[in-house]
C-alpha cells in the first residue's frame, strides 16, 4: 500500500481474505509496563500546539457544594464513569511553538498532589523538548497544580532560560503575606507554593493584564473569579485559534452538565460560575476549539449545548500535522 491514504473497497477486503491460509499462530507477548507518554499535537494556523500531559489526581465531589451524592452517582453512570466520591481530573499542560520560540501555558503540579502527578519533565522530553528550550511559560493562574512544575525540589529554576508570565492581580493576589495570614487552617499552602515557586524567576518576570497581546500570537482574556487573576489564554494564526480555558472546569462531567457548581478551590464561587458560563456558551456559540487543564487528556476539542448545561466533544486522533 503506498503512503497515500486509500479507500478501503469491499472488493479489496474479499480479495484479500481469500488469500487467508490456516490461522496463523501468536506468540506470548509481555504487558506493557506504563501507558504511553501523554502528549499530542494540534496545528493552530502555522503554531504547533502540543498537549502535554502531568497527570491526574482524584477529587472528593464534596469539594463542590451544590453537588448531590445521587446527582453526581446519576452524572457518573451516565458517563460510564466508576461511581462513588471521587472523580478523577487530569492535569494538563500546553506547549506552544511558533518556530521561533517555545511558550509553556501552565506547568503542572510537581509533586504537590502526590505521585500520579509530576509527569511534565518526562512527557517534555518523550516530545522532544528539555526544559533549557522553553523561553517563556505563560501561567493561567498561580494555583499549585499550575506552577509547581517551574520550580525543582531545591527550589532551584527548572526553567533556566525562561520568563515568567503572570496576571498581575494573581502575583499581587498570592504573594500577599496579609492576605496569606487570612486564609483558613490548612489553606496556605496555595499561598507558600506560589511564593516559593514564583522567587527563583524574581528577576525575569513579566506581568500582564486582561486583553494583552503576549506576541507570537499569544493573547489573554478575562475569566476571574476562579482566582483573582484567573486568565485564558487565546492562540491565534491566520484563521485558526484555540482557546485554553485554564481552570474553568474541575470535575469537567459534572461541572459541563451543571455550569453553576462551583468547587471549594474557587477564590469568589459566584465569580467563577459566571465566568464559567459566559466562557461555555462563547464557545459553544462560536464552534470553537478549546483546550482545558483538567478534562480529561488531552483536554482538547469542542462544547457544546446540552439540556441546561454543556458536554464535551473531544476533538478526533490527529494522524498528521498537515
Amino acid at each position: 500500500m503506498s503512503n497515500a491514504s486509500q479507500t478501503i473497497s469491499r472488493r479489496a477486503v474479499l480479495a484479500g481474505l481469500a488469500g487467508l491460509g490456516a490461522a496463523p499462530s501468536f506468540a506470548k507477548a509481555p504487558f506493557a509496563p506504563a501507558q504511553a507518554p501523554s502528549v499530542h499535537r494540534y496545528r493552530v494556523g502555522d503554531i504547533e500546539v502540543t498537549a502535554i500531559g502531568d497527570g491526574y489526581f482524584e477529587l472528593d465531589t464534596a469539594l463542590i457544594p451544590r453537588a448531590t451524592p445521587e446527582e453526581v452517582a446519576a452524572i457518573q453512570r451516565r458517563e460510564f464513569l466508576p461511581e462513588g466520591q471521587t472523580i478523577r481530573g487530569a492535569v494538563n499542560a500546553y506547549l506552544v511553538n511558533t518556530g521561533d520560540s517555545l511558550t509553556l501555558v501552565d506547568a503542572g503540579a510537581r509533586d504537590y498532589f502526590g505521585p500520579t502527578v509530576g509527569k511534565l519533565l518526562p512527557t517534555l522530553a518523550a516530545a522532544g523538548v528539555t526544559p533549557d528550550m522553553v523561553d517563556r511559560i505563560v501561567l493561567t493562574h498561580m494555583h499549585p497544580d499550575h506552577i509547581g512544575g517551574v520550580m525543582d525540589t531545591g527550589g532551584n529554576a527548572v526553567f533556566a532560560n525562561a520568563t515568567l508570565h503572570a496576571h498581575s492581580a494573581d502575583h499581587a493576589f498570592w504573594l500577599d503575606d496579609a492576605i496569606r495570614a487570612q486564609a483558613p487552617e490548612g489553606g496556605t499552602m496555595f499561598w507558600d507554593v506560589a511564593m516559593a515557586s514564583a522567587k527563583p524567576y524574581d528577576d525575569r518576570t513579566e506581568l500582564f493584564d486582561f486583553g494583552a497581546d503576549l506576541g507570537g500570537g499569544i493573547s489573554t482574556f478575562d475569566m476571574a473569579g476562579h482566582t483573582p487573576g484567573h486568565t485564558g489564554i487565546r492562540i491565534s494564526s491566520g484563521n485558526d485559534q484555540m482557546l485554553i480555558l485554564g481552570d474553568i472546569v474541575h470535575a469537567a462531567p459534572l461541572q459541563l452538565a451543571h455550569p453553576d457548581w462551583s468547587i471549594a478551590f474557587d477564590v469568589d464561587q459566584e465569580a467563577a460560575a459566571a465566568a464559567r458560563m459566559r466562557a461555555l456558551d462563547m464557545v459553544a456559540a462560536d464552534r470553537l476549539l478549546i483546550a482545558g487543564m483538567h478534562i480529561p487528556f488531552p483536554g482538547v476539542g469542542h462544547i457544546e449545548r446540552a439540556g441546561e448545561g454543556f458536554g464535551f466533544v473531544p476533538a478526533p486522533w490527529r494522524y498528521s500535522l498537515e
